[in-house]
């Protein structure tokens, strides 16, 4: 899969972006309004912490947050 990522940390925070090609998911076409159900985790064991997007984390996609295209 082509994706450009870019991270930065700083003392109290940190950043992730991913630019990722939906034609490299299958997807043809996404049209404004369309939503997409999905949920982001970053863990990082050494430290025993974990941040979630929807907390508390679940694989239940009807309780994932939302993407919406603009």
């Amino acid at each position: 899969m082509e994706a450009e990522i870019a991270t930065a940390r700083g003392d109290d925070y940190w950043t992730f972006e991913a630019a990722i090609p939906v034609t490299s998911l299958g997807i043809e076409n996404i049209v404004a309004g369309d939503e997409w159900r999905l949920n982001f985790r970053r863990k990082e064991q050494v430290k025993g912490s974990s941040a979630d997007w929807q907390y508390p984390i679940s694989f239940d996609p009807r309780v994932f947050g939302y993407m919406t295209f603009e």
